[in-house]
């Protein structure tokens, strides 16, 4: 999610972005614009890198002798804004969304834009999860087998738009085998979606204490099953595996594979390596893979290594990858690949 040129010239917001996504960023923004004397034009993209970013940030300081945005407050919008921060999870938010008010006002004024990008960069990711959050909630509203609408996508759970890309495929109502790896947000989406069918869903998880809280918050049905496996440290790979994850899972097959576990903050060169042991024989004819927490190096090469066990047996794919507060990448069976560019 970019908001890159802010210009007095300018009276209107344009968004671009189609469909739900559009949709969905407009009413954000139509929202947030009531909070400046001149209307903000934006940009919106789902893809973002550094090298555009330093960019932009360099065409946003030659603007500035040029650009002049009087951003004045609102009482009834900030209020406003703060009851939606609040619904979607966030906390401190009065603290939020008063420094990203001052943020915005100091640096129309300053030089030295490029000294805080990283500054920017935050206040962008959580700009770009608030929307994200906002897309989701409004697709799991439509659904009628959503009946638990209370998600809360933050801290070390997956993304709101992780949520929304699994969502997205589940409500096709094309997939029937799923391994949730990581129990947690994803489990409440995916044990919904199972319920009262006959399709099958497969949830590994370490921790015995997080498993029974969420057995009586989720009221599981008998098409989820739960497979509790102590974590250990693999000395070839260097990394937490989860320990007996081979043997329990052997011969079973997946359309779709949600990775988010064990826990792999805290591991370098590779990170939830677990499902290496089982691909490609685990994967069904159309399939998706998604693992969460990309923009860390462990998982980064594990979802690399995933993409190479598929080149090496000649399985034809597609790849995305998703950026926000934190990454998370997908790979795709051809059939399936709308779900790489959402």
């Amino acid at each position: 999610m970019r908001l890159i040129k802010i210009a007095e010239n300018f009276n209107n917001i344009i968004i671009y972005g189609a469909g739900e996504y559009g949709g969905i960023c407009r009413k954000w923004m139509g929202l947030c614009s009531e909070l400046v004397e001149k209307r903000i034009y934006v940009a919106v993209s789902v893809k973002s890198n550094e090298d555009e970013d330093v960019k932009e940030i360099s065409e946003y300081i030659k603007m500035k002798e040029e650009c002049l945005v009087i951003i004045a407050t609102s009482e009834d919008k900030q209020t406003e804004i703060k009851e939606l921060l609040k619904h979607l999870g966030f906390k401190h938010v009065y603290s939020m969304t008063t420094q990203l008010y001052e943020f915005m006002k100091s640096e129309l004024s300053i030089k030295n834009t490029l000294q805080d990008l990283s500054k920017y960069t935050a206040y962008k990711n959580e700009a770009s999860e608030i929307l994200n959050g906002m897309i989701f909630l409004s697709a799991a509203q439509n659904c009628s087998w959503i009946e638990k609408k209370d998600f809360r996508a933050n801290h070390a759970a997956v993304g709101y738009y992780y949520l929304y890309v699994l969502l997205k495929a589940l409500d096709s109502n094309r997939f029937d085998s799923i391994l949730d790896i990581g129990m947690g947000q994803t489990t409440k989406l995916i044990s919904q979606y199972v319920r009262n069918t006959s399709k099958k869903h497969i949830c590994v998880e370490n921790d015995v204490n997080w498993i029974d809280f969420s057995n009586k918050e989720l009221n599981l049905s008998n098409q989820t099953k739960i497979i509790r496996l102590e974590t250990g440290y693999d000395e070839d790979c260097k990394t937490r595996i989860y320990l007996g994850f081979e043997e329990e899972l052997k011969g079973e097959k997946f359309n779709i594979i949600s990775i988010d576990g064990p826990p792999g903050y805290d591991m370098e060169d590779d990170s939830r390596v677990d499902i290496l042991r089982l691909l490609p024989n685990c994967l069904k004819e159309s399939f998706i893979i998604m693992i969460d927490d990309t923009n860390r190096q462990g998982e980064s090469n594990t979802f690399l290594k995933i993409c190479n066990i598929l080149t090496r047996n000649k399985i034809e794919y597609c790849t995305g990858k998703y950026t926000g507060k934190k990454s998370f990448s997908i790979c795709t069976s051809i059939d399936n690949k709308y779900y790489c560019s959402l």
